[in-house]
């Protein structure tokens, strides 16, 4: 089987496999965040790159670069990747970083397990994992082999240089006893190798058959194989020998990569034949090449003296830029085994077979009188027809430039359909008609009158008709007359006639009476009878319709759109064959409208770029739909330097985060592990209860949200490479806790002050309540005390009206007694008035007639009267119903003024009744100045002023 292998391998030609180089992407110091020099390089299982660098081991997502430290800072030398634990070594410390149950990586010495006396051991250069499970670590002095329990110390005799592990073997050079084999804890020499004891071996490669290439500190490399050595003789090693390897790495059982202080890298096979050079000049970031690695895609990276470049080896591209003093390309042709190459500078070439060397000088050369913008080149009759900015120059088999119009702006050249020796141009002004003369050069006999447009893109419909395709106008069919010196006709067809627009409009043709019409919105074909474009059937399914240019090479139909390009290719069962994914990579790099294909053979084929050429392989195989990952790596809270670290092979359980609730504006940062499509993926994310289904597209390696609510949430993230392969799904789930007053202290603090609000409030209502009662009491006893109080007012108020009452009728009885006694001392006065006139009648009748009888009958009626007026009786019954009204009036002034006589007693009750002066006189029968006279005594002994009045004294008293 390896012999039918190498059958086929040396069949493979190599006509063109070095030309151009892989594309390069530099991380620089300033990107990475790393130090100079990078000494060793490895993956883990989940494709993160690991490097040993002066500054520590640095960590690659494909996104961001990570720091980690040994414990005691120093330089990191060696690293080596087990699944996700990361073994590294530096000065006098080895150890390894594991990802703890909270996603952080954590760092675990074992170089405390070593016995003191091998503590010192100096720096840990190379880490290699045999199949069994063992660690070996190698420093200059002492090798360390760890089984994970402990580990076992080998002394050098002398010194040790570097080791290597070749199919599960570890050799190790020994500077006094030469190359070692570690046979379990014994060292063991390797037969057939004398020669090179002492000698500093840099690199040991495997190779077929067992062989293994040596490469050793004097610049040789040698053979070894079946014990033994022989100096590999080949162009590569009579290279290597003046760039001075460094380090070399076998990239499969063929081919080997070596890696150089003062060149760059230089890519062979086992034979010694140089596949490919990249240095400084043509990409890399300087010369020396440290370390090398390869990744699961068959891709290189390297570490540098300084920075760290990633070499796209495995792709059927390859670029011929400005290393090759290129700039943006528009057309390219192989003439005189050279390639040609038209650009916005000018015409350049290079010999193809110092493009075919790797190592040789492959710059492009100008075209002295070229300088200038290059739009189209054609071989027509053994001469390169050049359209240029100035003009039209042919290129004869001599290398003679020649100029054959002043006419600016040749776009385009289309041969007549039967007669060879007549071409018809395009320029910026009109159409051009040039003709091969009779000592076999071409000159312009004529410009094409009738038509003056821009005519870049033209096809013959027959030997009459000419087709052109103007961007913005439309498509014009132009009749041309036998001598091509006039145009006869013009039909003009635009979007009246079935296009879809008047723009971007080109005509091609795909064979012999084959017109299509590209329109950006399809391709189109046209039927002279209705005169009206309609939909092409048979490449239109293929391709996007977004087509603008068309180029047909045998059996192959490659086409461009804006962005991207793609070809059909014709296949036995008549169909074709639909390929895009080699191109992906090229997506926005050709220049719009101008972009070219140019096909040399069936493993050569040249593409036009914005800064030079592409080279591509179609023999190259390569899985495109390779699988790989994306990645949530770290959830970033906003305002905050907290960042959560993700790592994507926990399990479920660990990928919960909780996030509190004051810091729910959060970044998730994610990436995927396709690094051949590094710069060109896009992310799709979907975050479950917040978002209604997967976000569109996006290059942005993070999300950010805010403000989202208390919740569980599922965040996933896939991502689209550059060929279209969508990725596996990454997710994680956060919480976003709720906020202090939501949380389950909080509703546990909440539930025991409901209970104790509860508590309370049967206590608040109990005792309101027997305040309530207490005050109801007391509002009842207050209403009680007021009605008592209202019923005593009430009582009083009707006491007092009762004694009002009382007083009133004893005022009225007061008054009916004083009109009473009135009335009687009226009575007492007209019966005393009546008597005294009875008696004043009888004195006169006494004296009229004078009989003793008479007179004696009258003093009898008289002594009667007198004693009915002055009766003492009549004062006291008068006295009686005096008393009666006036409350003991008399006892007061009596008790008062003792000296008061009866009679005087009886004039002040006269007076408290108010009765004049006369009246008194009558009622004491006396006269009215007796009655003065008695007011007067009566006022000295009351003791009254002379100007106090006698009555109003005796009625207020």
């Amino acid at each position: 089987m390896r012999l039918l292998f190498l059958i086929v391998w040396m069949s493979i030609p190599f006509a063109l496999q070095g030309i151009g180089i892989p594309e390069v992407i530099n991380y620089s110091i300033k990107k990475t965040g790393a130090g100079t020099q990078t000494w060793m390089i490895d993956f883990s299982k989940e494709s993160m790159g690991y490097f040993a660098n002066n500054n520590g081991l640095f960590e690659f997502d494909g996104t961001q670069w990570n720091q980690y430290h040994l414990p005691n800072e120093s330089v990191v030398r060696s690293v080596l990747s087990r699944s996700d634990t990361i073994f590294l070594g530096g000065f006098n410390e080895f150890g390894y970083y594991a990802y703890n149950s909270i996603g952080i990586m954590e760092y675990t010495s074992l170089s405390i397990l070593l016995e003191d006396d091998f503590k010192d051991f100096g720096e840990i250069w190379k880490i290699h994992a045999q199949q069994n499970g063992t660690l070996i670590f190698q420093s200059f002095s002492q090798i360390m082999i760890y089984n994970g329990n402990g580990v076992k110390t080998i002394k050098s005799k002398d010194s040790f240089h570097f080791s290597y592990n070749i199919e599960d073997k570890i050799y190790i050079n020994d500077l006094k006893e030469g190359i070692l084999i570690l046979d379990n804890d014994t060292l063991l020499p390797l037969q057939g190798v004398n020669i090179l004891r002492g000698q500093l071996i840099w690199g040991m490669c495997p190779i077929l058959d067992g062989g293994i290439l040596i490469s050793t500190s004097q610049n040789e490399v040698y053979l070894w194989r079946r014990n033994k050595l022989e100096l590999w003789d080949t162009p590569a090693a009579k290279i290597l020998k003046t760039i001075q390897i460094q380090t070399s790495l076998a990239l499969d059982e063929f081919t080997i990569a070596f890696g150089s202080v003062q060149n760059g890298i230089l890519i062979a096979d086992w034979t010694g034949k140089v596949l490919q050079h990249i240095n400084q000049e043509k990409g890399l970031q300087n010369n020396t090449i440290l370390s090398i690695k390869k990744d699961k895609y068959n891709n290189l990276w390297l570490g540098l003296d300084n920075g760290i470049d990633y070499v796209k080896i495995n792709s059927p591209l390859s670029f011929l830029g400005n290393s090759f003093n290129l700039s943006a390309s528009y057309a390219a042709q192989v003439y005189n085994n050279k390639l040609y190459c038209g650009t916005n500078r000018g015409l350049f070439y290079q010999d193809l077979k110092n493009l075919e060397n790797p190592y040789g000088e492959n710059t492009f050369q100008l075209v002295e009188g070229t300088e200038g913008q290059v739009w189209s080149l054609s071989i027509i009759d053994d001469h390169l027809f050049i359209g240029h900015n100035l003009g039209i120059f042919t290129l004869n088999p001599m290398n003679q430039l020649e100029k054959i119009t002043e006419i600016q702006g040749g776009w385009t050249f289309e041969m007549h359909p039967e007669n060879k020796n007549l071409v018809v141009a395009g320029t910026y002004s009109g159409l051009l008609s040039i003709e091969k003369t009779a000592n076999n050069q071409w000159r312009v006999t004529n410009i094409i009158k009738g038509f003056k447009e821009s005519s870049r893109f033209l096809a013959f419909e027959n030997n009459q008709i000419l087709w052109v395709g103007h961007p913005y106008k439309g498509l014009y069919r132009l009749f041309i007359n036998k001598n091509f010196d006039l145009i006869e006709n013009i039909e003009f067809y635009n979007k009246e006639h079935g296009l879809p627009s008047n723009k971007d409009l080109a005509v091609f043709s795909l064979g012999p009476e084959k017109l299509v019409f590209t329109t950006g919105r399809g391709i189109y074909k046209f039927d002279e009878d209705n005169q009206y474009f309609f939909p092409e059937n048979e490449i239109n399914p293929y391709i996007d319709s977004s087509v603008n240019i068309l180029q047909k090479f045998d059996r192959s139909i490659w086409y461009f759109t804006l962005e991207e390009l793609g070809v059909l290719k014709l296949n036995e069962e008549g169909g074709y064959t639909h390929i895009t994914l080699p191109f992906k990579e090229l997506k926005n790099e050709s220049n719009k409208w101008f972009q070219f294909v140019y096909p040399v053979d069936e493993e050569n084929v040249f593409l036009g770029h914005n800064s030079g050429l592409v080279h591509y392989n179609p023999s190259f195989s390569k899985d495109y739909k390779r699988d790989f990952n994306s990645k949530v790596r770290s959830v970033k809270l906003l305002g905050s330097t907290e960042t959560i670290r993700c790592h994507s092979s926990q399990n479920s359980r660990l990928k919960f985060y909780s996030i509190p609730y004051e810091q729910n504006n959060f970044q998730i940062n994610y990436t995927n592990n396709d690094f051949p499509s590094l710069g060109n993926t896009s992310y799709k994310t979907f975050m479950m209860g917040f978002d209604e289904g997967w976000i569109k597209e996006s290059n942005e390696s993070f999300r950010q949200f805010t403000n989202l609510n208390p919740g569980i949430y599922n965040f996933k993230v896939k991502s689209i490479n550059s060929y279209g392969v969508e990725s596996s799904i990454d997710e994680i789930h956060i919480e976003i806790l709720p906020p202090w007053y939501l949380s389950k202290k909080a509703y546990a603090t909440y539930f025991f002050l409901f209970i104790l609000g509860i508590v309370v409030l049967i206590y608040w209502v109990q005792y309101n309540i027997k305040r309530n009662q207490i005050k109801i009491n007391e509002e009842q006893l207050q209403i009680f005390k007021e009605k008592e109080n209202k019923l005593k007012i009430e009582s009083l108020e009707a006491e007092k009206e009762i004694a009002q009452l009382t007083n009133e009728k004893l005022i009225f009885e007061k008054i009916q007694k004083d009109k009473e006694l009135a009335n009687t001392t009226m009575e007492i006065i007209q019966k005393s008035k009546i008597l005294t006139n009875l008696k004043e009648e009888l004195k006169k009748i006494k004296k009229d007639k004078n009989t003793a009888a008479i007179q004696n009958s009258i003093n009898s009626v008289i002594k009667r009267i007198d004693k009915h007026i002055d009766s003492e009786n009549q004062w006291e019954v008068f006295e009686k119903h005096f008393e009666n009204v006036h409350e003991e009036f008399l006892k007061r002034l009596k008790d008062n003024y003792s000296e008061l006589t009866p009679r005087e007693l009886k004039l002040c009750a006269y007076l408290r009744l108010n009765i004049s002066s006369k009246e008194i006189a009558e009622l004491m029968n006396i006269s009215v100045r007796g009655v003065e006279t008695g007011r007067y005594r009566l006022r000295k002994k009351l003791n009254l002023s002379h100007d106090s009045n006698l009555t109003e004294f005796i009625l207020t008293y």
